[in-house]
């Protein structure tokens, strides 16, 4: 878990730059990173949460737990990019399979709120492969987005279609 700890400023810096927010922007003036609450201003609720992880931070490494749960966080409050990108994070670096997992079942749940089906359904092919008994349970997932992009896409033609005919 302490290799989780560390990569922590990597997931955040990532999270930052998939959130369109200069890398730059993440550091401080002697090229630290910068505190978390830089991620967030100007968002309230945001910022106290943010505030709080700080405080974690400053007692304890900051886990993979921890990253999942701000990411959860992220996820309810509709920032999309700033959960997929420390999500990303987590998957492409932590050597945990448990965590490698988790952070693939709520990068799906982010995709879904996002609305993009692809990447969900690529999520959860990924935990149904060697997953046993519940495998079949994520690909369930998986074909359940694949005909949530079907809909979407007929839902833009027939928008489409209607704004010719006006």
């Amino acid at each position: 878990m302490k290799t989780v700890g560390l990569l922590v400023a990597a997931t955040l810096l990532a999270a930052v730059s998939s959130a369109g927010t200069e890398p730059e922007a993440a550091k401080d003036a002697d090229g630290a990173p910068a505190p978390l609450s830089s991620v967030c201003k100007g968002d309230e609720m945001l910022e106290q949460i943010v505030g709080n992880l700080e405080w974690i931070r400053e007692h304890d490494p900051l886990t993979a737990a921890d990253v999942l749960t701000m990411c959860t966080l992220w996820r309810y409050l509709g920032r999309h990019d700033l959960a997929r990108g420390a999500l990303t994070t987590l998957v492409d670096s932590s050597q945990d399979p448990s965590t490698v997992r988790r952070a693939l079942h709520e990068r799906a749940l982010v995709n879904r709120a996002s609305e993009r089906f692809d990447a969900e359904a690529a999520d959860w092919d990924a935990l149904a492969e060697g997953s046993g008994s519940v495998g079949g349970r994520y690909a369930q997932e998986a074909e359940r987005a694949r005909a949530g992009k079907a809909a979407w896409t007929t839902e833009q033609e027939r928008r489409r279609a209607i704004e010719a005919d006006a």
